[in-house]
């Protein structure tokens, strides 16, 4: 590994996320312990490929609806919020089957306003008061709103569930304003605002209301008036909650408590980042599908996991989709922009039934599930309203629209695909979240350093109460990745992670990057006021030879978002002594040591680019002591 006097250059290329897709599509227009003793345990899980996912007994057909595995469809207007919803369809489906029958899907309803307002609401002095200011933020501070229509990428849903945010009941926090306005009323008594809202529709393509009315021989009044006549009654159509209401969530709990932090019972142990779908260049573009994403796509959803993915949304104005089918076939490169919910596949099914103009080269699609609302589990809320009703998607035997479609496997905008796996026997484990420092949302993939030569990463901590730690967790930036996780209690006047007596060790091979949680064989006792250590060694092997690496979520500055034209910034809060990195022999402070990339300038030339990271995604989960 190169070192340079401006730091670490690692192996990420550019700062790929400044170009981030972002999924902004906008709704449908619409433990026993032993006192601090030695308990050092080894376990090893062996690694396993897609290739040899392939050995599977994996049917030609398979729906997860069949099952009971999956939730009924929402709507996500009137707001750009589809990777909540994607990503909360997901989970609800992983969480379902992964009870054994004890959850219903009937009876489960996650809250994605709950995981989308937190998700740019940065640390408070209530979260933590070291990392205060931490997080995600919209560009425009001032919009009540922004929280919701941002859009995001699917790899936030993640990310929080792993630093405490959720999941939790739609009961809780439904989706809708405090005071639950209807759209179609809104507009009815605020006409002046349904004219505003009916021209900004009409001119979003580039169209001239002006123009238009004059081809037409209507002066610009009425057709204005045509305009917000067809808003209102094809809002009423498929009716949904107003944006213009508080739809803003408390900073606290009615005990006092964080309610960023609240969760209704299932904690987060993998976020496991599949093989992506589409083969891309160096500058992104489509080069092949990847077989190898279909076969671990197919494994994980027959594993009850849902996949939550990224593709080009195209609600059926569109040339990909094929309305009478509900087909959906993207081939020209066109960009990703909306995250779905994948819950199963039919390797038959026909190219036939795509658009004319726009076909897969062979027979294959997936089931997907959207977020656009749907006529079939549309139902009246508590007070009687009719909301995400809409006549999309895939239509069932009596001709009524389920809010559904089928994707090509050879979609050129497919990609990002990602599932999760939770602990949901809370009543049991009562696990709290004891330590952690990263609470900066994921945008892009992390910034990755490979090196032949040992290289750890580790988190340093002080316990702020006795407890048994039983759990940990970090992240890991490959496939197959090898991780061997150590618990240090540190010397008083330790000099490094390293410098105390090792009470635990794990050992686990990965087959998926992303984060992930690990439980300890035994319990470690942590007393009040002990400074301790985990040390995270994450490798892989290639040929033969060993591969360290070290991986951390990059900072989008807001400058740099503005300069990208991004609706949201990150801050990340990195204090000495909290995060630190064995390179070289050599033991760097992540607050005091900055990180560069290489990448190419205009004329050319390798320069290195200085980067800013969060904290490692080391965490330390466990049980409190009574009366310690």
């Amino acid at each position: 590994m190169r070192r340079t006097t401006s730091g670490i250059v690692g192996s990420l290329l550019s700062l790929a996320l400044i170009a981030a897709p972002l999924a902004a599509c906008s709704a449908k227009q619409e433990a026993a312990t032993d006192g601090g003793a030695q308990t050092t345990t080894t376990t090893t899980t062996e690694g396993t490929t897609p290739q040899e996912y392939a050995k599977e007994e994996l049917p030609s057909k398979y729906d997860m609806r069949e099952k009971g595995f999956v939730t009924s469809v929402k709507s996500q207007s009137p707001f750009g919020s589809c990777w909540a919803f994607g990503g909360i369809a997901a989970a609800e489906s992983s969480i379902i089957s992964a009870s054994e029958g004890q959850i219903k899907a009937e009876d489960l309803d996650l809250s994605e306003k709950h995981l989308a307002w937190y998700a740019e609401q940065g640390i408070t002095e209530l979260e933590d008061k070291q990392q205060l200011g931490e997080g995600l933020h919209p560009m425009k501070e001032d919009d009540p709103t922004a929280a919701y229509d941002t859009g995001g990428t699917h790899l936030i849903t993640g990310s929080l569930f792993a630093s405490g945010v959720g999941p939790m009941a739609e009961e809780d926090y439904p989706y809708r304003g405090k005071d639950a306005i209807l759209a179609s009323k809104y507009w009815e008594e605020h006409p002046d605002a349904a004219r505003e809202e009916a021209i900004k529709e009409f001119e979003a393509d580039g169209s001239s209301v002006a123009e238009t009315a004059k081809s037409k021989n209507m002066t610009e009044d009425e057709f204005v008036d045509a305009l917000t006549k067809a808003l209102i009654e094809e809002t009423k159509k498929s009716d949904s909650y107003s944006k213009f209401d508080d739809w803003s969530l408390p900073t606290k709990t009615e005990n006092g408590e964080s309610a960023r932090n609240e969760n209704g019972g299932y904690v987060l142990l993998d976020s496991n980042i599949l093989p992506s779908p589409a083969i891309r260049d160096a500058d992104g573009n489509y080069e092949s599908t990847n077989e190898d994403a279909i076969t671990a796509i197919k494994s994980e959803i027959m594993h009850g996991r849902a996949v939550s993915a990224m593709l080009k949304g195209d609600d059926g104005g569109g040339k990909y989709m094929n309305k009478e089918t509900w087909a959906q076939y993207v081939g020209d490169g066109s960009k990703l922009d909306h995250v779905v919910c994948i819950v199963g596949w039919d390797d038959d099914y026909p190219v036939s039934n795509f658009a004319a103009e726009s076909q897969p080269p062979a027979n294959g699609a997936w089931l997907i599930k959207n977020s656009w609302g749907s006529e079939t589990d549309s139902k009246p809320d508590d007070k009687g309203n009719v909301v995400d009703k809409s006549d999309w998607g895939i239509t069932d035997e009596s001709g009524k629209h389920t809010g559904y479609f089928w994707c090509s496997y050879y979609d050129q905008s497919l990609d990002e695909a990602e599932t999760m796996e939770f602990d949901s026997d809370l009543s049991e484990d009562e696990y709290i979240v004891t330590d952690q420092y990263d609470y900066m949302p994921a945008l892009s993939e992390p910034l990755t350093v490979s090196s032949a030569d040992r290289m750890v990463s580790a988190n340093v901590f002080t316990a702020d109460q006795t407890y048994d730690l039983s759990s940990l967790s970090t992240q890991v930036a490959s496939p197959n990745t090898k991780v061997v996780l150590k618990v240090y209690l540190l010397e008083k006047d330790a000099k490094n992670p390293e410098d105390g007596k090792e009470v635990a060790s794990y050992e686990e091979t990965f087959l998926y990057r992303g984060y992930h949680r690990i439980e300890l064989p035994k319990a470690v006792r942590i007393e009040n006021g002990q400074r301790y250590s985990v040390v995270a060694e994450c490798t892989t092997e290639e040929d033969g030879k060993v591969q360290y690496e070290m991986s951390a979520n990059i900072q989008v500055s807001k400058e740099d978002a503005a300069g990208a034209e991004l609706p949201f910034y990150t801050t990340a809060v990195v204090n000495e002594g909290e995060s630190l990195l064995l390179s070289d022999g050599e033991w760097l402070d992540l607050s005091t040591q900055p990180l560069t990339v290489t990448q190419n300038d205009e004329q050319g030339n390798e320069v290195d680019v200085p980067v800013v990271v969060d904290n490692f995604r080391i965490k330390v989960f466990g049980s409190p002591v009574k009366n310690s």
